[in-house]
């Protein structure tokens, strides 16, 4: 079961605002990653979601190159929730999603 969060990546990132300073450290991160997982915390609202989306779409080769660039094929694997769709929160979805992605 492999579920298509292409619609979702262009909606979210439709009014992105960049961010060089953040793209910069998720860059060195990817480049340089010091865990597996990288994990991004702020307020409602404050753009999470696109910039992990412009991150996704980056590491596809789907957007301008940023500098320092998100490597292509950085991000193996993604999932994306959303409080206002109950189904890709359930745990049991996102693991099957995650472990068909290849």
């Amino acid at each position: 079961m492999r579920v298509n969060f292409d619609r979702y990546l262009r909606e979210r990132t439709a009014d992105y605002s960049p961010r060089p300073w953040l793209l910069e450290r998720i860059g060195a991160w990817l480049a340089h990653p010091s865990s597996r997982y990288l994990h991004l915390i702020a307020e409602p609202g404050a753009g999470k979601t696109a910039v992990a989306a412009q991150v996704v779409l980056a590491s596809r080769g789907e957007v301008a190159r940023q500098a320092p660039p998100v490597p292509i094929g950085s991000i193996t694997a993604h999932h994306f929730c959303s409080s206002k769709d109950a189904a890709p929160k359930a745990l049991n979805s996102i693991v099957r999603h995650l472990v068909f992605l290849r």
